[in-house]
């Protein structure tokens, strides 16, 4: 297996293609295509993609891109002969404009009242389908507002082959269980549409992140 770390994310008893993993693959692909840092825009999911585990060989991905506008098509095979079909579409354009400045960390905490452990976390997470085996816990604590949560976080795997490493960037997705309801049916959710990602600079293997949520009316 070239991504062990894949086993580890299960929603309920089945393993599923982290959402991350497709905007990485859209971020890297991009890079090689258009030669210079690019942001992914519109990205849909167009389902959830089951793996069998844990052997996943029948399936088989392909990403491409189509330098002169940006097209983006990630294609899924999901059995040996069969079809590549369609499973994600987005558009990647160069990175433009500046990075934005740093998180004031202290500010946040100040204004996040309610601290939660990893361990705790993670038992959340559990509780409502979100089953993150020991490869996807990287969460060592959570500082939690009126719809925002600032989260502390530790990579444990070697990252330099990625643009960003899928289970980092699964950590916000995560973090938004602490701002659900935290029942099944509003927390274990997958993510689907990304309207931007931009990367600035390679993540450190530890660090913050910052998450807010927000409704549209």
């Amino acid at each position: 297996q070239l991504v062990p770390w894949l086993g580890d994310h299960k929603i309920g008893d089945d393993v599923l293609l982290p959402a991350a993993a497709y905007v990485e693959m859209a971020l890297s692909a991009g890079l090689r295509a258009m030669e210079r840092p690019v942001e992914v825009r519109h990205l849909e999911i167009g389902r959830p993609l089951a793996l069998p585990w844990p052997d996943p060989t029948p399936i088989a991905l392909q990403t491409s891109v189509t330098p002169d506008d940006g097209a983006l098509t990630i294609s899924v095979r999901e059995e040996h002969g069969g079809e590549c079909r369609p499973a994600v579409r987005a558009q990647v354009r160069t990175l433009l404009g500046t990075a934005p400045p740093p998180l004031d960390a202290d500010a946040l905490r100040a204004r996040c009242h309610d601290g939660l452990g990893g361990t705790d976390f993670y038992r959340t997470c559990h509780r409502v389908g979100l089953n993150c085996g020991p490869a996807f816990q990287l969460i060592e604590h959570l500082d939690i507002g009126e719809g925002e949560v600032l989260l502390s976080y530790r990579l444990a795997h070697p990252a330099d082959a990625y643009t960003v490493h899928p289970v980092l960037l699964d950590a916000p997705l995560q973090a938004t269980v602490a701002l659900s309801e935290l029942t099944a049916e509003s927390a274990g959710f997958l993510p689907t549409v990304f309207g931007s990602v931009r990367v600035w600079r390679p993540p450190a293997s530890t660090g913050i992140a910052y998450s807010i949520s927000w409704n549209r009316t």
